[in-house]
């Protein structure tokens, strides 16, 4: 098991995480948030990547946005806003 790199970018209302998973191909990437949590796995010929990374705050979970380009991965979080 190996652990891709992972860079987080925070865009305001939303998170932007990018994940470089060469040698895997889309159809075999998982994504699952829960809470904070940031989970980001894929099974390839050359081994299996599993990452989980604590997000700088709670997202939308319903509103994941992703694209794979590149042994790149782009995932869109949008933040979720607490009213006070």
């Amino acid at each position: 098991e190996v652990e891709p790199l992972i860079d987080i970018f925070d865009e305001g209302t939303h998170l932007i995480v990018v994940v470089e998973l060469p040698g895997a191909k889309e159809e075999d990437i998982k994504l699952s948030v829960e809470g904070s949590m940031l989970t980001v796995s894929a099974d390839t010929p050359a081994g299996e990547y599993r990452k989980e990374v604590l997000l700088p705050t709670s997202v939308k979970t319903d509103l994941i946005e992703a694209a794979y380009r590149n042994s790149v991965l782009e995932i869109k979080l949008e933040k979720a806003l607490f009213d006070n």
